[in-house]
């Protein structure tokens, strides 16, 4: 078990800027001891413009940073002939995308490591996310499957294993979802900061 301590006043900071984290916490946490000294803050049903523009800024340069890390990882596993390590660094490529998807389109991303579910989210506010990783047959499937299998398998299990071949095709994929990572998070960084002057503009007429 790891403890994380807080100081109140960060803490309804963090919600009163709808940090997802500190929102699921209030939401689904359990409450173990209570001096009634202190409340928590609601999180409020929409957020300045400016923050949600920081926000976005912050995230994608977070988790786009550690899926290019991944991304060099993988290579490095690969020139090294681990290529159960390489899957594993490349499944979490995907995982990092998805999510800096996700975070800077909604602000919100689940606590989840399955592929599946954060594709399915991600599709949902950039659908070119379809024609990567394609599943329209049984053998596109089952690589998916295998990718998605690797966060535990190619660490916790001995009987996974990876041909080059996989890692060629899933290289090729990772490849396009990190570059369109980046273009689609750009876009609608900028729409957000046309948000924000829009915001600051009303304010001041």
């Amino acid at each position: 078990m790891q403890i994380i301590v807080e100081q109140i006043g960060e803490i309804n900071k963090r919600l009163e800027e709808n940090q997802y984290f500190y929102s699921d916490i209030k939401r689904e946490g359990i409450v173990l001891y209570d001096t009634g000294k202190y409340n928590l803050s609601n999180p409020p049903d929409e957020i300045n413009p400016t923050i949600r523009r920081q926000h976005a800024e912050d995230e994608f340069e977070g988790w786009f940073k550690q899926a290019q890390s991944f991304w060099k990882q993988a290579k490095h596993a690969e020139n090294d002939n681990e290529l159960k390590m390489a899957s594993f660094d490349l499944e979490q490529v995907c995982e990092m995308c998805y999510k800096c998807i996700l975070l800077v389109y909604t602000h919100y991303a689940a606590d989840e490591h399955d592929l599946y579910s954060l594709r399915n989210e991600a599709e949902k506010y950039e659908p070119l996310l379809k024609e990567i990783f394609l599943l329209e047959n049984e053998e596109q499937q089952k690589r998916f499957d295998k990718l998605n299998l690797a966060y535990i398998g190619a660490r916790y299990v001995r009987s996974f294993t990876v041909e080059p071949y996989e890692i060629d095709y899933w290289k090729s994929e990772v490849e396009k979802l990190l570059s369109l990572t980046k273009q689609t998070c750009k876009i609608k960084i900028e729409s957000l900061k046309q948000i924000e002057i829009e915001y600051k503009n009303g304010k001041s007429a």
